[in-house]
């Protein structure tokens, strides 16, 4: 993790939107981070690792099947990056939603959920 390189906003931007159109069509999660990230964590401890996460955006159903087409590998690490700002090695459920609701899209009328 600590030799990945991080990106910058504008490439930022492009990853959370391409998580938001993956986890709207696959989802239909309505601006609810929440409800995506229950959906992908596997072992239902409202924590990910880096590869729970990489599998959540890669992986079939209930992933989202995000490809490197869409997001670069170099994209999805820099995010992890930003995303894991105490260097963990994992995320909990509440900072994913602190940083989705600083970094995401927010619904017309509300905040993300």
């Amino acid at each position: 993790v600590n030799s990945w390189d991080d990106i910058n906003d504008e490439q930022l931007f492009h990853v959370i939107e391409v998580l938001t159109v993956a986890a709207e069509k696959w989802h239909s999660f309505g601006g609810n981070w929440i409800k995506v990230f229950r959906e992908v964590d596997g072992d239902c401890n409202d924590r990910l690792n880096y590869e729970e996460f990489r599998q959540a955006v890669r992986g079939r159903f209930p992933a989202m099947l995000i490809s490197q087409a869409e997001m670069s590998e170099a994209e999805l690490q820099g995010f992890w990056r930003r995303l894991d700002e105490d260097r963990s090695s994992d995320i909990s459920i509440q900072e994913f939603m602190a940083f989705m609701r600083k970094h995401g899209p927010h619904p017309q009328g509300g905040e993300l959920a």
